[in-house]
């Protein structure tokens, strides 16, 4: 079972620079629209995701990302 986790890294701390994950950078458009920021984005579970538009897959990498950098 392959593929890449990715966390947050100390110089990504804007939903850019999280969203630089392979396949993700698509979804920036949808958190500027709904002005989430990274402070949002630490208090979202993944319904709040989903109603956002966001496919499972990418919402969990979200998630995951955003839970490494905690």
């Amino acid at each position: 079972m392959g593929g890449c986790i990715y966390y947050l890294k100390a110089g990504e701390s804007t939903i850019a620079g999280l969203l630089q994950a392979p396949g993700l950078s698509k979804y920036l458009a949808i958190f500027q629209e709904e002005e989430v920021d990274m402070t949002a984005l630490k208090h979202m579970k993944d319904d709040d995701l989903k109603e956002l538009g966001i496919p499972m897959g990418p919402r969990k990498k979200i998630l995951l990302a955003v839970s490494g950098s905690s």
